[in-house]
């Protein structure tokens, strides 16, 4: 198994990614994330740890977006509101929270069964964050090749 330079397996390194994104929050993610892409070589690892971080950036999108509702509801009540009448949706804080919990319960479970599969050194794909992380995650070759061609321009 490879090692990384803090001494530890690269994949239990990744499987740390997913956790730590899950239990210890955003500034525990992006201070590992940041240390393993400026200190780590292995690209697998750097590519695992943001996929954990992108993923876990678009759930809280999700749930920001599902809080958002109730918000909107209320603003079509306050203006009908004005003209005397009412807009009521019975339910819908009920049914906020019911997609609110859902998505908690899958992010959950998600990152527990990504981290446990990154234990086995699995290249993970999530599809629609390995492929925002594929589009944009420079590949090695590219930038080098891109700073010879600059030095040479010279």
């Amino acid at each position: 198994m490879k090692k990384s330079k803090l001494g530890l397996n690269v994949c239990l390194l990744g499987a740390i990614a997913y956790w730590v994104t899950l239990f210890g929050g955003y500034i525990a993610a992006l201070i590992l994330t940041g240390y393993i892409l400026l200190f780590e070589d292995n690209r697998w690892l750097k590519k695992i740890v943001l996929n954990s971080l992108v993923l876990s950036l678009f759930i809280s999108i999700i749930l920001s977006l599902i809080s958002v509702l109730p918000s909107f509801v209320n603003l079509i009540n306050s203006f009908f509101g004005i003209f005397e009448g009412h807009f009521y949706a019975n339910g819908f804080t009920s049914f906020t929270n019911l997609l609110t919990c859902i998505v908690n319960i899958a992010e959950t479970l998600a990152f527990i069964i990504l981290g446990f599969t990154s234990l086995k050194e699995k290249d993970i794909t999530v599809p629609f964050v390995s492929k925002f992380v594929d589009k944009y995650f420079a590949k090695e070759d590219t930038a080098f090749e891109a700073t010879e061609n600059e030095v040479n321009a010279e």
